[in-house]
């Protein structure tokens, strides 16, 4: 009996030597066959060999490339490119583990990152330049994952930052767009004017409006005559309420560009908030006559330029009713601080400051009349004719306006 089972067990174990040599002889694979698995495609078979390859060489260079070859098969085959990562990043440390002085390796090493940098930074491209689906998916949201994919082969590569910046953008996240640039910037310091006017245009958009103009200003010291730089400055001033510096600058612009109705309109707004703010300094702070004459000849040179700017736009504009009634809201308001500061002043200063009312009023007439005639159902429009008239002591025109108004 005692022989019988020591026999059993010594089958038993033999039994089981020869299946663990069978499953082992089995598992031993050259790099031929993963070349030949690769070949034909079965990715997953030519993995397990390479690797093993590799387990037992770490210093097999040749299956360091093959590697290579095969995750990024394995990558290319994932539809969706944030399932690409991990491929990527298996890829790409099996590439940096290669040390060798041969050149075929090391191209080949190259080629293989390049090909891999190319694939995701192209189809970002494809995806960021498409037109919106009809789901209205426009594929921003792919294309950054494409980019930062690429970004695992050469995250220093400055373009890859502008377009994944860009992404972001389109996808609405311009935290992360600035972020981004940022980081470029303290990457490749000093970046390109273009990605800087980028920032800056994202800043300016957050509402980080101080930041902005530094850049903006910054950016226009070394290009004086980029007009793009200086249509985001004034944006940011405008925003600022520096209403001085904006003047100056879109006086360049409308003279560079006289037929650009947008500068022309936002250049004689600019000025009536210029009149304005300048009209309550000096109610706040006072002036002597003379000081107040000065600054009262230099508002009229401003409004001369501002009604100039108006007329121009009024002639061309897409929507001539609501130009009108900004350009006859503008005398009017103008004309009613001109009054408020004559009743803080001697006769002679007040009478000089009450005919420029007037006559800012009576220019203002013929342009709410036609608005009235346009519009005969508006009340705000007869309320402020009524008030024009009673302003300038015309009762039986001012009493009509009053029966339109229904006051």
């Amino acid at each position: 009996m005692m022989i019988i089972n020591m026999t059993r067990t010594a089958s038993l174990l033999l039994a089981f030597g020869f299946f663990f040599i069978t499953a082992c002889s089995t598992s031993i694979h050259t790099l031929e066959d993963a070349e030949e698995d690769f070949e034909t495609e079965n990715y997953q078979q030519a993995l397990r060999a390479v690797n093993g390859l590799l387990n037992e060489d770490p210093g097999n260079d040749q299956a360091g490339i093959l590697k290579g070859r095969i995750l990024l098969k394995l990558a290319e085959q994932q539809d969706q490119p944030d399932n690409r990562i991990n491929y990527y990043l298996e890829m790409k440390e099996a590439l940096d583990r290669i040390e060798t002085d041969d050149s075929a390796i090391l191209e080949s090493r190259d080629e293989l990152i390049t090909s891999a940098w190319q694939i995701e930074f192209n189809q970002g491209n494809q995806l960021l330049n498409q037109p919106a689906g009809i789901d209205g998916e426009n594929g921003s949201a792919r294309a950054i994952d494409h980019f930062e994919n690429a970004m695992i082969f050469e995250p220093d590569h400055q373009e890859l930052y502008h377009q994944k910046a860009t992404a972001h953008y389109w996808n609405g996240d311009h935290h992360l767009a600035i972020e981004t640039l940022r980081i470029s910037q303290e990457i490749f310091d000093p970046i390109s004017a273009e990605k800087r006017e980028m920032l800056a245009y994202l800043l300016l958009e957050e509402g980080q409006i101080k930041d902005s103009i530094e850049l903006y200003e910054s950016l226009l010291m070394t290009n004086p005559d980029n007009e793009q730089i200086k249509h985001g400055l004034v944006n940011a001033y405008i925003l600022d309420e520096q209403h001085q510096r904006s003047i100056e600058l879109l006086k360049e612009l409308v003279e560079s560009q006289p037929d650009n109705l947008v500068y022309s309109e936002a250049l004689a707004t600019e000025l009536f908030f210029h009149i304005q703010s300048t009209i309550t300094e000096i109610e706040e702070e006072g002036a002597n006559d003379q000081e107040l004459i000065e600054t009262l000849d230099e508002l009229m040179e401003d409004l001369d330029l501002a009604e100039e700017n108006y007329n121009r736009v009024r002639e061309d504009h897409p929507d001539p009713g609501e130009i009108s009634y900004i350009t006859a809201a503008f005398y009017k308001n103008t004309a009613g601080r001109l009054l408020s500061l004559a009743d803080q002043k001697s006769d002679d200063l007040a009478t000089m400051l009450q005919e420029k009312a007037h006559g800012l009023l009576n220019t203002s007439i013929p342009i709410w009349n036609t608005l009235a005639e346009n519009n005969p159902e508006n009340t705000e429009i007869w309320r402020s004719i009524y008030q024009i008239y009673q302003q300038l002591d015309m009762p039986e025109e001012a009493e009509e306006a009053q029966r339109n108004a229904n006051l």
